[in-house]
């Protein structure tokens, strides 16, 4: 017959892991003085346990959570669970969506919130010899409202290296078995607790970062932002408009990303039609060089090429179409008057599409209702695949340089701190000092590994304020 681990050990040397629990003191005796609550006579005494613990001559000590409660009737205590975890559900967390009013066949998507994380830990205790109601009720603490408290305390749970705060204790759920004789309690002790991670628009954790240091994120930190867009703007350029425009184009466009030159005319004009108009449809190449005098007629031809060539029916004449619209509507070399008649009347959704890729105005053409929009999404879906799953902009280094003279003008021209610490969003006298020693600077990198050396900031938060700033300056001047 197999023996149950939780009774008594007979007098032998124990083979494994033996479990014990400490005692603090013995029971109080029957003659203590007892209060008396609703007329019931209760035992007033300390607890025999006051954790579970495993014996150490063969087993290491068991430490893998602590609870810390930060305010309340037991601000500062430590709940050291130790060898009672059984296991942790390391935070539940949802991100919450909500479908797009309209009309559309497959309404799009807006993000509504993330939800609150939140954490299960499961917990055992078990005494040969004692009550371990005493352990399990010891948990119920992480709700109890003190005196003039109006809700239970915030609590800091520590799992491993990872510090999380504040959490709030949401479940208490304790089950007891195994019972000992004489009306001794029980043996054997389970508890789950259920925790959830405070938010708010002022917390760290308001944005869903993770609670401890991450792979992704060590490389992150080793990159700046502007090499992080280049990487990704390659790889997601690489997989998503691929099979539009061959490896040949998606080639050229990582070229360009990789040189600056998205806003070339020369490297954009020896683009391949295809590669050229869905780069144009996906918002690659910005809007100012769309409208370059010399750019403009080639994004114009390439819209007709790959519009022509998609067009049921339009294949054996997609050449004399796509410039039978670029002409305004006067077709050469077309015989099949079907063909003809068919290319005659899309001459207004050509116009209507060509304006809207060049003034990256796709909006209006996609929602009109009409047949516009169903071409555009024919012909141009790996573009929009890569606009709508937001496509990364490329600041070029003559955007940087900008930036960087303003900056460094700011410095110069700052006739108080105030005025430095309002734009730059420092707070002490000692980094605006070091904002100063550091002037002029000569990169942005410059400035970013100078402010965090010499006084702890964090150099590319203090230059992406800047830019916001000098953004909405820049707005503000504009409306007035």
């Amino acid at each position: 017959m197999t023996r149950s681990p939780l009774q008594p050990t007979p007098a032998a040397t124990p083979i494994g892991p033996v479990f014990v629990a400490t005692s603090a003191a013995a029971p109080a005796s029957p003659t203590a003085a007892t209060p008396r609550v609703s007329n019931v006579t209760v035992a007033q005494g300390s607890s025999p346990l006051k954790r579970q613990e495993r014996d150490l001559r063969g087993q290491p000590d068991y430490k893998p959570c602590n609870l810390i409660f930060l305010n309340g009737p037991y601000e500062g205590q430590t709940v050291d669970l130790g060898l009672a975890v059984n296991s942790v559900s390391a935070g539940n967390q949802t991100a919450e969506w909500q479908d797009q009013d309209g009309k559309g066949i497959r309404p799009g998507i807006n993000f509504d919130r993330l939800s609150n994380r939140e954490f299960q830990v499961s917990l055992e205790f078990w005494s040969l010899s004692e009550d371990v109601f005493h352990l399990v009720e010891n948990l119920a603490t992480a709700q109890e409202i003190g005196n003039g408290e109006k809700q239970p305390p915030f609590l800091l749970f520590q799992m491993g290296s990872a510090v999380i705060a504040p959490v709030v204790c949401t479940s208490y759920s304790p089950t007891l078995s195994e019972p000992h004789p004489g009306r001794k309690g029980f043996r054997h002790g389970t508890c789950e607790l259920s925790f959830k991670l405070a938010g708010g628009k002022d917390s760290e954790h308001a944005l869903g970062k993770p609670l401890t240091s991450t792979p992704l994120g060590d490389a992150r930190t080793n990159q700046t932002v502007l090499e992080r867009q280049k990487q990704a703007q390659r790889q997601i350029t690489q997989l998503l408009l691929a099979p539009c425009i061959g490896e040949k184009g998606s080639a050229a466009l990582t070229d360009m990303v990789e040189q600056n030159k998205l806003s070339d005319p020369s490297a954009i004009a020896r683009l391949s039609p295809a590669t050229l108009a869905q780069a144009a449809i996906a918002g690659i190449i910005p809007a100012d060089a769309l409208k370059n005098e010399s750019i403009a007629p080639l994004v114009r031809a390439a819209i007709a090429s790959e519009m022509a060539a998609r067009e049921p029916g339009f294949r054996s004449f997609a050449r004399q179409v796509a410039q039978g619209w670029l002409n305004g509507g006067t077709f050469f070399g077309i015989s099949n008057a079907a063909v003809l008649e068919q290319a005659r009347s899309l001459q207004k959704e050509f116009d209507a599409i060509a304006a809207a890729v060049i003034s990256q105005s796709l909006t209006k053409v996609l929602e009109s209702g009409n047949t516009a929009g169903e071409r555009l999404r024919q012909f141009g879906a790996c573009g929009l695949r890569l606009r709508n799953s937001g496509s990364v902009d490329i600041r070029s280094p003559k955007d940087e340089a900008g930036t960087l003279t303003k900056l460094n003008e700011a410095i110069a021209s700052a006739t108080d701190d105030e005025a430095l610490k309002q734009r730059f969003g420092i707070t002490t006298a000692e980094e605006v000092s070091a904002l100063r020693n550091g002037a002029p600077y000569q990169s942005r990198q410059e400035l970013i590994t100078h402010m965090s050396s010499s006084a702890s900031v964090d150099g590319m938060a203090l230059w992406s304020r800047f830019e916001t700033v000098v953004a909405q300056e820049a707005t503000d001047k504009g409306k007035g």
